[in-house]
């Protein structure tokens, strides 16, 4: 689950819907290697996915070598590819800057504004400091620079959002500030989101040189396939008035039953953190896992008609459908019902996740073992035909 999460994320290479992705890795027999199986909300024109596969040739390759040297200059490599990225780019300053410093909405302004005002108390001291280093260090980022300068401050910026994220003994900002975190304001944990989910880009070469180090997955790291799932076109389902995307984790849900693999991929890598009804499915088909879930609610999502499933499979998929409709009907009705439940949700997406499988451990709203959250309008589709 860790290589499809990490690789998912590359692969969500701005802030845009439509490159969030979602990832299966399979493994092929004999231990002959992976396939790493990719969909994004919309994905029309694979190459722009070759940075992707360059990742994964300088993966193959330390795989193969098997020495310090080689691990060190791949974890070089994959910070310095990470750091050529525009969605790493994008959440430390954005591409159309002068727009963005007019609208006064840099990662630096917010902290400046949302985040270092509201954090007080001695406890959070030494968190402070960092926070002061991240502002100095994106300070170079507000006016126009060279490439070069500009790799070079992009590399300390993430440096120094690491530094505050992962440089003690949690494994987040957003921990570290666990005890005050409700009483910030939603302004203030979309920074510290924003802070981590930059810090990921660093971490991302140590913990992948961690997998390769492992004697156990030297073979099969060897020899990468990146296979990429063109996304069907927005649909317009009946009764509704707007086109609809089918979301990455439905399109990796869709191919496994169409084309489903021996040994077949437990888990579903993701850019962001699955959306509600995403969530709803995969729990309900059963076969596959995600490491968590927001729990919002999105109006144009859908699952397409499709001609090719056997009876068997609608019959099974029907009453997938069916009860995802039962229990948001359910849902529905225990928040309209119970006056004390408030309308929230989490972030949409987490930088965080765990290093080991936590199997969909987020609850759907109204269970007791978890948050409880709905936003968005719900509008009822007709069972699978």
């Amino acid at each position: 689950m860790q290589l499809a999460d990490h690789v998912a994320y590359l692969a969500h290479s701005s802030e845009r819907f439509e490159k969030i992705a979602a990832v299966c890795v399979e493994e092929q027999p004999d231990q002959k290697g992976l396939l790493i199986r990719l969909a994004r909300n919309e994905l029309r024109d694979t190459e722009e996915l070759e940075s992707i596969r360059g990742l994964l040739r300088v993966l193959e390759h330390c795989a193969s070598g098997g020495i310090s040297p080689v691990l060190l200059e791949f974890r070089r490599q994959l910070t310095y590819q990470a750091l050529d990225r525009s969605a790493i780019q994008n959440r430390l300053f954005n591409e159309a800057s002068v727009k963005q410093r007019q609208k006064r909405t840099s990662l630096r302004h917010r902290m400046m504004t949302s985040l270092l005002p509201e954090i007080r108390g001695s406890e959070f001291g030494i968190i402070c400091q960092k926070l002061t280093q991240v502002v100095e260090a994106l300070e170079p980022l507000e006016s126009k620079q060279s490439s070069h300068d500009l790799r070079r401050y992009v590399k300390t910026a993430v440096k120094c959002c690491a530094n505050v994220s992962t440089g003690t003994e949690q494994k987040s900002l957003e921990l570290q500030l666990k005890p005050a975190l409700n009483q910030l304001s939603e302004a203030a944990r979309k920074v510290i989101a924003q802070i981590d989910k930059t810090a990921r880009y660093r971490n991302l070469g140590r913990d992948l040189t961690k997998v390769v180090m492992r004697q156990a997955y030297r073979k099969i790291l060897q020899h990468i396939t990146l296979q990429p799932l063109l996304s069907p076109s927005p649909i317009l389902p009946k009764g509704t008035a707007n086109l609809c995307v089918v979301h990455a984790e439905v399109q990796l849900l869709l191919h496994y039953e169409q084309t489903p693999c021996s040994p077949a991929p437990q888990f579903i890598g993701c850019g962001k953190s699955a959306c509600f009804l995403c969530d709803l499915l995969i729990k309900r088909h059963g076969k596959f896992h995600t490491s968590f879930s927001h729990q919002r609610l999105y109006p144009k999502w859908t699952v397409p008609n499709v001609g090719w499933m056997t009876q068997k499979q609608v019959k099974a998929w029907r009453k997938v459908i069916n009860d995802m409709m039962q229990e948001l009907q359910a849902t529905i009705l225990k928040f309209t019902s119970d006056k004390l439940n408030h309308l929230s949700a989490p972030m949409e997406s987490r930088a965080c996740l765990p290093l080991s499988s936590t199997l969909n451990s987020v609850a759907i709203p109204g269970d007791t073992s978890g948050p409880r959250s709905l936003t968005g309008e719900i509008r009822p589709k007709s069972p699978l035909p």
